[in-house]
């Protein structure tokens, strides 16, 4: 909890103070948008290997370069398939989320902050199948998701998915993802909801967790 508070600590403005603070849970990796972005990385992987193998057979003139030309396609599938679920682990484990008595903070690292503020809003709030992990997204709105890239409607990139490292635009949502602590995160937001969000106090965590 300490490495958590010590991260968000420069994003604070004065006097706001954290109701709740925590992280990902960085052994949740499958979302829903992985029941189609793994078969089409299976699919197109194999394609890459099939056109590098029939080219490489073929014999004749240029087709080494022919072959040479599949391998970027290829690794584009097995980064698809395996590489952004290790950034997907990484993000979890450097991105703190917190709950301050004025605006939701997420804080990729030490230099990407994004925020939502608390007073107003629509807000979506969804739990795992077994209750252990809740997703809560701030002014959520919808996306078109596709494959290729990950880029959906205004080029937002899927979220949660590894991909949204490369999201360079800034505009995925504002979201906590796989919190473990659910009724932590349960109990600050209801407090939010009913206390004024003018109200300040010293910087710090108050004693919510």
């Amino acid at each position: 909890m300490d490495d958590v508070l010590e991260q968000l600590q420069p994003a604070l403005d004065p006097g706001e103070r954290i109701l709740w603070a925590g992280r990902s849970d960085p052994g949740v990796m499958l979302t829903a948008a992985d029941g189609y972005l793994i078969p089409l990385s299976l699919f197109y992987s194999g394609f890459s290997v099939l056109w590098i193998i029939g080219v490489s057979s073929g014999g004749g003139e240029g087709s080494a370069a022919f072959s040479l030309f599949g391998l970027p396609f290829l690794l584009v599938g097995l980064f698809y398939l395996f590489g952004r679920f290790l950034v997907k682990r990484r993000l979890k484990r450097i991105t703190a989320y917190a709950i301050t008595n004025r605006r939701a903070l997420v804080q990729v690292g030490k230099t990407r902050v994004h925020e939502a503020r608390l007073d107003g809003g629509s807000r979506v709030i969804k739990t795992s199948h077994n209750q252990k992990h809740i997703t809560v997204i701030f002014d959520a709105a919808p996306v078109q998701q596709s494959f290729f890239g990950g880029w959906g409607r205004g080029g937002q990139v899927i979220p949660n998915t590894g991909l949204d490292w490369f999201d360079f635009s800034h505009r995925f949502p504002v979201a906590f993802y796989d919190v473990s602590d659910v009724d932590g995160l349960r109990a600050a937001l209801a407090r939010v909801s009913m206390a004024p969000s003018t109200q300040s106090s010293p910087t710090g965590l108050d004693g919510h967790t």
